[in-house]
């Protein structure tokens, strides 16, 4: 069972109880389109980070902006216009902005730090968890 987005928990209020998802074993957490750190941190202090997947949600992660809560909001904050987000007009007050990818990325690895995980950490959550999983799916489904 895969939880896409660590349940859409974009920002720490929407982080809800996590005391029975957590011991399930069979349950993997995909932290895309996660962009704050403190929510990022929680998933790690509470799941074993051998679950725990990068994932980027392409396209959406090639656009320059944030992923920001705002009283109990998610609102995705964008340099270009898209009926999905909030964007400032020409003229407006600018905002830098760099690619989602980069948030992710950026948040990812202070969480990791601050949480003590290293480098072989970072390597799993990037890479070799998808990978373990997708072999241990294989090998379920074609012996």
């Amino acid at each position: 069972v895969l939880l896409a987005h660590f349940g859409r928990a974009y920002f720490p209020e929407a982080v809800g109880p996590l005391d029975g998802l957590a011991p399930l074993e069979n349950l993997y957490v995909d932290c895309s389109m996660v962009q704050d750190h403190e929510v990022l941190e929680t998933l790690f202090r509470r799941f074993d980070h051998s679950r725990i997947l990068f994932g980027l949600d392409m396209p959406v992660a090639q656009e320059k902006g944030k992923v920001l809560g705002v009283n109990g909001q998610r609102h995705f904050f964008t340099k270009r216009v898209h009926p999905w987000s909030i964007h400032n007009s020409a003229g407006a007050y600018r905002i830098r902005c760099t690619f989602m990818a980069y948030e992710m990325v950026r948040a990812l690895r202070r969480a990791m730090e601050r949480c003590g995980l290293g480098r072989r950490a970072a390597e799993q959550v990037f890479h070799e968890n998808a990978e373990n999983l997708v072999r241990s799916v294989r090998e379920a489904v074609y012996g």
